[in-house]
C-alpha cells in the first residue's frame, strides 16, 4: 500500500509524478497553499487549480447579518441522537473530514483531513488530520474525536444513517492519524458518507449524554458558533473569528456573513408575509403558485425585495409518487399502472402555473434518462436478464408513465379495466378485492405540507375509481419514523439528482436495504441490484451512465413510481442588496456563498 507522499501531484503543474498514474490506490495529495487530500474514484491523478477548489469564483464582501426563513422546526442541537431533529444550519458549526466537490462527480477534498490513503479494495482509508485543525476553544481536533463521533453515531443515530455506514470501525494510531475500515468492498460511497459527516468533540460530550436531546450549543470547529437558540423557532450563528480554516482554499469566498439567523416557520404563508414585511432577508420558495402570484412587483418593492431563479443544468429535482411494494396491493404492476392513469399530471402542471416541465424519467432531463430504444452498450448490460424483462423492453422506448392526450374518461376506463384484471371490482361505489371484499384504501405520506395541498386533487381522482385516499402530513420527526418502519402505502418525495447516479440509488433501491428506512419501496430485483452495483463499482463514467439509463428504463417499465414534474431551478425571494452567485453552481445556499453588496 502506498503512502500519501508516494501518490502526489501539484496544483497548477502540467507534469505529474508518475506514481500517481499507477495504482489502485485512489488518493492524491494536492498542493494549494497547503497540501490538500483528494479522493476520486475516476481521475485520481487530475491536476486541480486553486480556483477550482472554491465553489465560488467571485470576490465576496464579508460582513453583515443574514436572516433566512426556513420551514419546519427542530427539537435538539445533538446531531447524533435519534429521533431528535436538529436545525439544518447546525452543520455550519462542525467541520468534516472532507468536503464534496461541487463540480467533480464523487470527488472529495480534505478539510480536517490533511492526507488520505485508500486501499485497493476500497474497504480501508488511512487519514492524517490537519495539524492546524482546532475546536472553537482552541484545543486540537484529534483522531479520538473522529473515533468518538462514528462510534456514537453507530450507537445512537437514525437507523438509516447507521445502515449507510455499515460495519464501520475506527482505529486510532496517534492523535492525528487513524484508519477507518468498512465491511463494504469495491465501493467508495461509504467514504463519502463518513467523510462528509460533521465531526464532534469527544471532550465536550464527555460530560454530557450524546444519546439524548439537548438545547445546549455544542462545541464546534467550523466557520460559525452557535450563539443563541430559541427551541424550535430560531438559531443564531455568529462568525468564529478564530476559525482555523478561514484561509483554506476550500473556503475561498464562502461564509461571508458575520451572523446567520435561521427563523423557522410552520406555515409557509406566514413565512411569505414575514418576507414581504421586511422581517427576513431571504427565503427559498418551493410553491409554484406563491412564486407566480404572491410576489407581485408592488409587494416586492414595498419590502425592498427581488425574486431570483438560480439554474443549474447538473441539478434536477423530480417530485414523484412511490409505491410501497411491501403492501400486497402494490405487488401487482397492473394496480400501479391503474393508479398512474388516474393521476392527471397535466392538471397538476396547469395548477402550478406551468412553471414546471413534464417528465417521464426518474432522472428528469439529465443525460442518463432513458427515452428511446436502448443503444448497444446499454443493451449489453441488460442482455443477461432478458428472460426476466417484459416483451419489448430491449426493442422499444419505455412506456409512458401517464397520458396527457387521453381524456379523463378514457384514462378512468383503462384504469378500471386494469383493476378488474388484477382482481378488484367496484361494489356500491367502492373498489374492493373480488375475493375478500376488502375496500382499497391508500395512505399517501407527504412531509411537505405545501406539496400536500398541491396534491389534494388526488383524493377526488382516486374516489372516482372507488378508492379512499388519505394524505398524511405529520411532523418531520414522525415522518422519519414512519419511513423507518414502512408504515405507509405511497410516498411523495422530491428527489434531487446531482452528480453521477449510484449513491442515492444504492440506498433507495438495492435489495440489501429493503428492510431499512432508506428503501423507498422495498424492491427486490436482481436486475435493479446489478445495475446499481455497476453504478457504484465501475470506474468508467460511460459505463455508469449506461447503467443509469438501463436502471431508469427498468423503473419506468416496472411502474415503480409516478413522476409528477421536474424542476432545474432554485427559487429565492431576497432583499435587493443581497447578492446571489453570478454563475450556475450546485451550491446555492445563501449562508454559504451569498453576500451583501
Amino acid at each position: 500500500m502506498m503512502r500519501p507522499s508516494q501518490v502526489r501531484s501539484k496544483v497548477g503543474r502540467a507534469s505529474r509524478v508518475s506514481s500517481c498514474a499507477v495504482s489502485l490506490v485512489l488518493a492524491c495529495v494536492l498542493q494549494a497553499q497547503a497540501d490538500i487530500a483528494r479522493f476520486s474514484p475516476y481521475d485520481q491523478d487530475r491536476d486541480i487549480s486553486v480556483a477550482e477548489l472554491s465553489s465560488s469564483v467571485e470576490a465576496a464582501r464579508k460582513g453583515g447579518t443574514l436572516r433566512e426563513g426556513l420551514l419546519g422546526g427542530f427539537n435538539s442541537l445533538d446531531m447524533m441522537a435519534f429521533p431528535g431533529v436538529f436545525p439544518q444550519r447546525l452543520r455550519l458549526v462542525h467541520d468534516s473530514l472532507f468536503v464534496a466537490s461541487q463540480s467533480e462527480p464523487n470527488a472529495l477534498y480534505g478539510l480536517l483531513a490533511q492526507s488520505v490513503e485508500v486501499s485497493p479494495d476500497l474497504s480501508e482509508a488511512t487519514i492524517v488530520l490537519n495539524e492546524d485543525a482546532r475546536w472553537h476553544d482552541g484545543t486540537a481536533v484529534t483522531a479520538w474525536d473522529v473515533k468518538f463521533t462514528f462510534e456514537t453515531v453507530l450507537a445512537n443515530s437514525s437507523p438509516n444513517l447507521r445502515n449507510s455506514l455499515g460495519g464501520l470501525s475506527v482505529s486510532v494510531h496517534d492523535s492525528k492519524s487513524l484508519t477507518i475500515n468498512t465491511q463494504s468492498k469495491h465501493e467508495w460511497l461509504w467514504l463519502e458518507i463518513a467523510g462528509t459527516y460533521p465531526i464532534q468533540s469527544q471532550e465536550h460530550w464527555s460530560t454530557r449524554d450524546p444519546s439524548s436531546s439537548t438545547m445546549e450549543p455544542p462545541l464546534g470547529s467550523a466557520p460559525y458558533k452557535a450563539a443563541r437558540v430559541d427551541a424550535g423557532r430560531q438559531l443564531r450563528l455568529e462568525r468564529a473569528n478564530d476559525y482555523w480554516a478561514a484561509e483554506h482554499p476550500l473556503n475561498l469566498n464562502r461564509w461571508n456573513f458575520d451572523v446567520v439567523v435561521s427563523e423557522y416557520f410552520q406555515d409557509p404563508i406566514t413565512r411569505t408575509e414575514a418576507m414581504l414585511a421586511g422581517q427576513l432577508d431571504v427565503i427559498r420558495e418551493t410553491d409554484p403558485s406563491r412564486w407566480e402570484n404572491a410576489y407581485g412587483q408592488a409587494a416586492l418593492e414595498r419590502g425592498g425585495n427581488v425574486r431570483t431563479a438560480l439554474n443549474d443544468p447538473n441539478l434536477v429535482s423530480v417530485p414523484s409518487l412511490f409505491f410501497n411494494l411491501r403492501r400486497p396491493l402494490f405487488e401487482d404492476q397492473r394496480v400501479r399502472q391503474a393508479i398512474a392513469l388516474a393521476v392527471d399530471v397535466g392538471f397538476l402542471l396547469d395548477l402550478s402555473g406551468s412553471v414546471f416541465e413534464p417528465t417521464q424519467s426518474y432522472f428528469g432531463s439529465l443525460p442518463w434518462a432513458a427515452e428511446a430504444v436502448p443503444e448497444a452498450h446499454e443493451a449489453m448490460l441488460l442482455e443477461p436478464f432478458s428472460e426476466q424483462l417484459p416483451e419489448g423492453f430491449l426493442t422499444s422506448a419505455p412506456p409512458a408513465a401517464y397520458s396527457t392526450a387521453a381524456s379523463k374518461r378514457q384514462r378512468r376506463a383503462q384504469a378500471a379495466s386494469l383493476f378488474e384484471a388484477a382482481g378488484f371490482v367496484v361494489r356500491d361505489g367502492v373498489l374492493v378485492d373480488q375475493e375478500t371484499s376488502a375496500p382499497v384504501e391508500i395512505e399517501l405520506l407527504v412531509s411537505d405540507r405545501t406539496a400536500a395541498r398541491r396534491l389534494l386533487p388526488l383524493v377526488e381522482w382516486m374516489a372516482e375509481l372507488g378508492i379512499t385516499l388519505e394524505i398524511l402530513t405529520p411532523d418531520p420527526s414522525v415522518v422519519s419514523q414512519i419511513r423507518a418502519t414502512h408504515q405507509f402505502n405511497m410516498l411523495y418525495m422530491n428527489l434531487g439528482h446531482s452528480g453521477l447516479p449510484g449513491f442515492i440509488e444504492n440506498f433507495f433501491w438495492h435489495s440489501r436495504f429493503k428492510d431499512t428506512g432508506f428503501s423507498v419501496s422495498g424492491l427486490e430485483s436482481e436486475v435493479a441490484d446489478a445495475l446499481v452495483d455497476t453504478m457504484q463499482v465501475s470506474r468508467d463514467i460511460a459505463e455508469i451512465e449506461n447503467a443509469s439509463r438501463a436502471f431508469d428504463r427498468y423503473l419506468q417499465w416496472a411502474r415503480l413510481f409516478i413522476p409528477l414534474w421536474q424542476q432545474d431551478e432554485a427559487w429565492f425571494v431576497h432583499s435587493e442588496g443581497l447578492v446571489p452567485p453570478k454563475t450556475d453552481a450546485a451550491d446555492v445556499s445563501p449562508a454559504a456563498v451569498w453576500y451583501w453588496e
